[in-house]
């Protein structure tokens, strides 16, 4: 073993700076790529995918909406990217008494997509009535009513109404009473109260809260 390795003693005495270079190069050449496995492993360990900023980034987006109308908290709310209409009526405490439920479920789709900074207008069932917004359309913008009826500053001397005797012509006179209704009104007669009006479903809710302060037995 001694003679092989002396066997090599001439070459390197006679390529001493050679080999020192040569060994040099190949320790630098072996550290740099050392150095560079270890830094792109942890480049890649720290930085997020593309997928996952994307994620994080819509999950932390935020968008504002106004909800107002036939609603029992109206108000502007804040609410997520990808929310749908049936989220921001929950931020403003369901559907009131007032709203016509029956025209709200023809028109209005829960399931929608919310846009950033809409606006949502909840009828009421005076509103629809009187034409502010039409049942019947089959596309509704209900992004708010723009010509809103103004409400006679006469009604406040309007004569009670008595519903036991009163004519259809005369139950028409009042808020959100129309010739069907009044009626609906007459054949449910007689009433030991005025709350019966509802109980006998001759009116529903949002239209009795708007006469009972004109109707008497």
């Amino acid at each position: 073993m001694n003679g092989f390795i002396e066997s090599f003693i001439p070459f390197f005495r006679r390529f001493a700076v050679e080999s020192i270079l040569l060994g040099s190069a190949f320790i630098l050449t072996l550290v740099s790529i050392t150095i560079y496995v270890y830094n792109s492993q942890e480049k890649h360990e720290d930085a997020p995918s593309i997928n996952n900023h994307v994620s994080v980034r819509e999950n932390k987006g935020s968008m504002m909406v106004e909800v107002s109308g036939a609603v029992y908290g109206p108000g502007v709310f804040e609410t997520t990217v990808g929310a749908r209409l049936k989220d921001a009526i929950a931020l403003a405490g369901g559907v009131s008494e007032i709203a016509d439920r029956e025209f709200f479920s023809r028109n209005f789709n829960l399931s929608r997509y919310l846009t950033d900074q809409e606006k949502i207008y909840v009828p009421s069932y005076q509103e629809v009535t009187n034409d502010v917004f039409a049942s019947r359309k089959q596309l509704l913008d209900y992004t708010a009513p723009q010509n809103i009826p103004q409400v006679s500053t006469e009604i406040t001397n309007q004569e009670v109404v008595n519903i036991n005797v009163a004519t259809a012509e005369e139950l028409d006179t009042l808020p959100g009473i129309g010739t069907t209704i009044a009626t609906k009104i007459i054949q449910s007669r007689p009433y030991a109260t005025i709350e019966e009006l509802v109980s006998k479903k001759a009116v529903n809710k949002g239209v009795f809260e708007q006469i009972k302060n004109l109707i008497s037995l």
